[in-house]
Order: C-alpha cells, then sequence, then structure tokens
C-alpha cells in the first residue's frame, strides 16, 4: 500500500528562525519496555499541543502544532506566531486534504499516488503522514519496515526519529516523548511537546 505524506506545511509566510525556547530539560529516561511500545503503537485516541522547529537547506522556520487522533482520522493544525502562516491537515483513510495561508486547498483520494511529488515540488519536503503519529509517540510504525534500531532511535523510512525525555501522563497507557527529532539528509524538524492528553477535547 503506496504511503500517505505531507509537508509540515512550514514555508507558508512564516516567520524566520529563532530559537526554540525549549523548558528545562529533564532527565533522560531508560528506553521504552515491549509492553509500552506495544501500548502506544494501539492507542487510538490521543492529542499532543507543543512546538516544532525545522531546518532544511540553511533556511529554518519555528511554528506551533497541535495534532488530534482519533481512530484513523487525524487533524494537525500548524501556525507560526500570531496566527501566521496557519495550515491545516485533514486525513483519514478516504482522503487528505491540505488548506495552507494564501494557497488553493490541496485534496487527494485513495491511492494517494500524487501527494508526495506534489508537496515536494510545492512545499520543499514531505514526511511520512501515517507514520508520523507513531513517531511522535516515540515509536515505530508497525506497518512499516525498520531500517535500524539504537536505545530510544530508530530509522523509517529514510528518516532518522530521535525521541527524548520519556514522561507519564495521566489517562496514557505509557510514557511519551516530551521532544522528538526528525533528521533526513539536509532536513531536520525538532518536536517539542509541551501537553498530552488522551482525547482531544
Amino acid at each position: 500500500m503506496q504511503r500517505r505524506s505531507f509537508i509540515l506545511c512550514l514555508g507558508l509566510g512564516l516567520a524566520g528562525c529563532v530559537s526554540t525556547p525549549y523548558l528545562n530539560r529533564l532527565p533522560t529516561e531508560p528506553e521504552l519496555s515491549p509492553t509500552e511500545t506495544a501500548a502506544l503503537q494501539d492507542l487510538m485516541v490521543w492529542r499532543a499541543v507543543g512546538r516544532l522547529a525545522v531546518k532544511s537547506n540553511g533556511a529554518g522556520v519555528n511554528a506551533g502544532f497541535e495534532w488530534q487522533q482519533s481512530g484513523r482520522d487525524s487533524v494537525l493544525l500548524v501556525e507560526g506566531p500570531f496566527g501566521a502562516g496557519r495550515s491545516r491537515i485533514w486525513a483519514s483513510p478516504e482522503r487528505i486534504r491540505i488548506e495552507a495561508a494564501g494557497t488553493t486547498a490541496l485534496e487527494f483520494a485513495p491511492p494517494f499516488a500524487d501527494i508526495h511529488d506534489a508537496l515536494v515540488e510545492r512545499m520543499g519536503f514531505a514526511v511520512p503522514l501515517e507514520s508520523l503519529g507513531f513517531w511522535l509517540r516515540g515509536v515505530p510504525d508497525p506497518n512499516g519496515e525498520l531500517e535500524g534500531v539504537s536505545d530510544l532511535r530508530f530509522k523509517q523510512s529514510g528518516w532518522e526519529v530521535t525521541p527524548d525525555e520519556l514522561w507519564s501522563q495521566p489517562g496514557l497507557p505509557a510514557r511519551l516523548p516530551r521532544k522528538v527529532t526528525l533528521t533526513q539528509g539536509e532536513i531536520r524538524i525538532r518536536v517539542v511537546i509541551d501537553r498530552w492528553s488522551g482525547a482531544a477535547p
């Protein structure tokens, strides 16, 4: 099955890269147990709110984000300071729709054959959306092939994923990462999750 992909929609008028104000670093926790990994891979309803910083080809952009997951449906909101460059992505097995400020909405239907190339051409790079939901949780996509594993770090779909600072959250079945770094060639995406919850509000 062809993978669905998407761009984080950060080249859409957001402010230039500024140092992200990370909170105090928490002690590094041991790696996830197999039971924790399975619980996070099976988690169907969750919400993450945080910040991300993207660096690609010498340029960088910061933004805030909110991800809501309900079963196989996800909604991702990304926006820059003071609401600049607001973008929203709806993804389900039936369709993917991307709306971004100042641009025409993109909508794709199965088998999503054109989405990767279209987004790379329009935005510069793409990240597998199906896998990204797992990566934010600090675990590999169980439907994808692992290309390498070292402690918490793993490689999948050509991306190196490095979760960090695992912490427990009320109502969630296992520890989740406070930070995740995604790297592919010259592209680096640093994610800080400020708040996890077990259900969308």
